[in-house]
């Protein structure tokens, strides 16, 4: 929700009624996710599978109610194109955890580092593009560029998940490449990433935040370093802005 609450101000478009469906999404497919017990789980994030086994009763409720919100919010202000818009998503972004097309996303080879990325890009722009006229080509760029700041956080996350994937036959992306290819593949994002910022105009303070990341992650890490410093990639565009905001005379 912060990251999008950024690139609208970046973009200056509306993002009202976006940001509880942004919040409600999130909850929905975290807890939804969490609820699907993998068998890589209880290699990659073993504290995480426990606590989460421990609060099944909480995030199926979270899970429960988060999905009613995705519906009710565009229904109460009878916005009936991101009704439609929010439930087609929902269910292909469930279709990541829950076979409910007879497959998941996240066991095809690769897909599972790419979808979520591109999925979250699609929540972010395609709302305000298809109800605002926000022009799409003009946006090109920043769209770009937020995709690869999301791709960045998933290939780190499926890195540390490297060795439960294997064993259980998840082909992600770092699967794939190995951790070496992964990490020149992280600064070749991470360069990227810094040219789109400049492309748009912005300041490309978050690329110093994501090299310490690169820097810190040579060694190993905890599951609490991934949920606060890791998944932190998404506030750190709202600092930036806000800094660059109080720092304008």
């Amino acid at each position: 929700m912060a990251f999008g609450w950024t690139l609208s101000r970046l973009l200056h478009f509306d993002c009202g009624h976006y940001l509880p469906l942004w919040l409600a999404g999130a909850l929905c497919v975290y807890n939804v996710d969490r609820l699907k017990i993998d068998p890589a789980d209880a290699i990659n994030t073993p504290e995480r599978a426990r606590r989460c086994a421990q609060l099944r009763k909480a995030g199926t409720l979270i899970a429960a109610v988060s999905a009613g919100m995705i519906l009710a919010i565009p229904a109460w202000f009878h916005d009936w194109l991101l009704f439609f818009l929010a439930l087609g998503g929902g269910l292909v972004c469930l279709n990541y955890s829950v076979p409910l097309l007879g497959f998941r996303f996240k066991e095809i080879p690769v897909v599972k580092t790419l979808f979520p990325p591109t999925i979250l890009t699609a929540a972010y722009f395609a709302p305000p593009i298809i109800e605002q006229r926000l022009a799409p080509g003009l946006c090109l760029p920043a769209i770009a560029w937020a995709w690869c700041v999301l791709l960045f956080n998933m290939i780190i996350c499926d890195l540390r998940d490297i060795e439960g994937d294997r064993t259980t036959g998840i082909r992600t992306l770092p699967v794939w490449l190995g951790v070496q290819k992964t990490y020149r593949a992280l600064i070749l994002l991470l360069a990227v990433i810094g040219g789109l910022a400049l492309w748009n105009g912005w300041l490309p303070a978050g690329i110093l935040y994501c090299a310490a990341l690169l820097v810190a992650l040579r060694k190993p890490r905890g599951e609490t370093f991934y949920e606060w410093w890791v998944e932190g990639i998404l506030f750190v565009p709202l600092a930036v802005y806000a800094l660059s905001v109080l720092w304008v005379p």
